[in-house]
């Protein structure tokens, strides 16, 4: 398995394997949650509504953090992927099942599974991620994503939307 990046245009591309999505979580648990805003809630939540400012905070935090060679690989696609995107409305990470391709890449009409269930459920199950998908888009587009904003909760600290 891997992890994949996409916008809400739905292309995605491959970052990481699951091992290096892993290593780039632990390298940025390493850092300041309050240097690095953007990077974290990338790792936290799973989305960034602003691809220049996340670039910007990975390029610093590779200077400042030095992180090992796998680590900088993941870490500069990610910067190649928001500087690709700095007009993107929300950068996404997720491991390629969460985001509905709408079919393309499947042959249609056709059901390979043994099993006795039929298409519908598996088009309710796809719908149901774009109606996912369409909500976060919304709410990147109308603002309500906003700024990530540091809370004290209980001596831990939080990144809360």
């Amino acid at each position: 398995m891997s992890q994949y990046l996409s916008t809400t245009e739905r292309e995605m591309v491959q970052i990481a394997s699951n091992m290096g999505w892993s290593e780039f979580c632990d390298w940025v648990d390493t850092t300041e949650i309050d240097d690095y805003p953007w990077m974290h809630n990338l790792v936290l939540h799973g989305f960034a509504n602003d691809a220049e400012s996340l670039a910007d905070e990975i390029e610093t935090a590779i200077e400042d953090a030095s992180p090992s060679k796998d680590v900088a690989s993941v870490a500069e696609g990610i910067v190649e992927f928001a500087r690709g995107h700095e007009d993107a409305e929300i950068i996404i990470v997720s491991n390629g099942m969460t985001i509905g391709n709408g079919g393309d890449d499947e042959d249609e009409g056709t059901d390979d599974d043994d099993d006795d269930f039929d298409d519908e459920e598996d088009d309710e199950d796809e719908d149901e991620e774009d109606e996912d998908l369409d909500e976060i888009e919304d709410e990147a587009r109308d603002g309500r994503l906003g700024e990530p904003v540091l809370h004290e909760d209980e001596g831990a600290n939080v990144l809360h939307q």
